[in-house]
């Protein structure tokens, strides 16, 4: 709308209609320079991710004797002592241990991390960086899971997890 006035403007005055004159045009002399539209490229800032400051869960829901704290009760990266007992001195079991899972996902790789004829403990300690557990004392060692496992007397470790 702006440029097709301007341009009847300058027409009448450039002689485009009858009556118009020069003389009768104000001339104003002014430059004009086009300033090229660019666009500034956006740059995005780096997303970095904060790290974990909390450990997901994990005790295992089943096969675990008693904790220092519940599942309900957990809130982020407190340490979690685990006790597992035999039930009986017969019950097909020369001892009792711990057993820690690397990867969830694969619970048949595990590592019996204490072991004892009836009765054995470990505290875990949340390591939040890469959201894994280390035995106390080792953090070295990472897990991201723990059940209580039997060694039976044909000399090989049972245990029930089940990891959310």
């Amino acid at each position: 709308m702006l440029l097709t006035t301007i341009l009847v403007v300058v027409g009448f005055c450039v002689g485009g209609a009858e009556n118009w004159k020069m003389e009768n045009c104000p001339v104003t002399s002014k430059p004009v320079t086009e300033k090229p539209i660019t666009e500034e490229p956006i740059t995005e800032e780096p997303v970095t991710e904060e790290p974990a400051k909390c450990c997901e869960w994990p005790i295992s829901a089943i096969g675990v004797n008693s904790l220092n704290l519940t599942l309900n009760d957990f809130e982020c990266d407190e340490p979690i002592r685990i006790d597992c007992a035999r039930a009986s001195l017969n019950d097909g079991a020369q001892k009792v241990g711990i057993a820690g899972f690397k990867d969830r996902s694969d619970t048949s790789k595990y590592t019996i991390l204490a072991a004892m004829e009836f009765r054995v403990q470990k505290t875990v300690i949340c390591s939040p960086p890469n959201n894994k557990w280390y035995p106390e004392g080792t953090p070295e060692d990472k897990f991201s899971g723990f059940t209580c496992a039997f060694l039976l007397n044909n000399g090989t470790w049972q245990y029930a997890i089940y990891l959310k």
